[in-house]
């Protein structure tokens, strides 16, 4: 949700190395996220704290946008409490497809430094995936619990736990331990992970029993960022670069740019220009190795 004129807040642990789901946040942001088809997203803004969005998806069919799961129409509620812990609390938010599909999750302090989630996806009467964290941020580390589709009864699940510190102002380090119980079978996962920030970019990377992944990004100018992502799974014997640069002129032209290439063929852009107070994107994705391609047209009203 937008908070515009927010003013900035002073982290109140700034030795903190942050979580481990964090950290990818800015390479991540880097990456187009192509669609196929047309596409309307309505933003209703109810108040500061309350926003509603209606999106209407119009393609051939989920499978031929290789997009599975992706509805044609979907309706998303949010909620969020005032200005707390350096963030607004509680976030409430739910989404729920013309299929009864349900999202919900939930964000919220208990106090300054803990800090819990709750999941739950419904896949139209059936359901489909729960999960529970809580969040611990030391002065210089933090840890946290999270658990996947815990049934107390069954004794089934998964359960992970992990640690972190900042080793120096630039290095953050740190250790994850998972166990999956399924089946009556109990698997163990053990990793290490890591970061380093420079002046204009970072690195981090993590490594277990199932393969390593890898990232890295670099803020060339104002409005130029370019980031590179590696992906290994051990299990499935796979293997995946992608690069991706993002030109963002917003506040100089109202539009921005995003484009990746990886491995795998396939060449990726989204444009979208803002003219208020419509925001028009423009999508195109090809695979040249398959010869599929993929286009799509966005339209956001708010």
């Amino acid at each position: 949700m937008e908070q515009p004129g927010r003013p900035e807040v002073i982290p109140l642990f700034p030795d903190n190395p942050g979580f481990h789901d964090e950290w990818p946040r800015k390479l991540k942001d880097i990456f187009p996220s192509p669609f196929e088809g047309a596409k309307v997203v309505l933003n209703k803004m109810l108040s500061s704290r309350f926003q509603l969005v209606h999106t209407v998806n119009l393609a051939d069919s989920a499978a031929s946008a290789g997009v599975p799961g992706v509805p044609p129409y979907t309706f998303q509620a949010t909620c969020v409490g005032k200005a707390e812990h350096e963030e607004l609390t509680p976030v409430m938010m739910a989404e729920i497809d013309n299929s009864g599909s349900l999202n919900g999750q939930v964000i919220g302090y208990l106090n300054q430094r803990l800090r819990y989630k709750g999941v739950v996806q419904t896949q139209k009467s059936k359901w489909l995936m729960s999960q529970g964290a809580l969040e611990y941020r030391g002065n210089s580390y933090s840890s946290s619990v999270i658990a996947f589709n815990p049934d107390i009864l069954a004794g089934t699940g998964v359960l992970s736990t992990n640690f972190l510190k900042r080793i120096s102002p630039s290095l953050s380090l740190g250790s994850e331990f998972t166990i999956h119980n399924t089946q009556g079978q109990i698997k163990t996962n053990l990793g290490v992970m890591g970061k380093y920030s420079g002046g204009k970019w970072e690195c981090h990377g993590s490594a277990n029993n199932s393969g390593f992944q890898a990232g890295y990004m670099h803020e060339c100018s104002k409005t130029t960022s370019v980031g590179v992502e590696w992906d290994c799974s051990a299990v499935q014997g796979e293997s995946n670069v992608t690069f991706g640069y993002k030109i963002d002129l917003t506040e100089v032209g109202n539009f921005c740019v995003k484009g990746s290439i990886d491995t795998t063929g396939t060449v990726s852009a989204v444009y979208e220009k803002r003219i208020h107070p419509f925001t028009l994107a423009l999508s195109a994705s090809l695979n040249h190795y398959r010869g599929l391609s993929r286009f799509g047209f966005g339209l956001t009203i708010g």
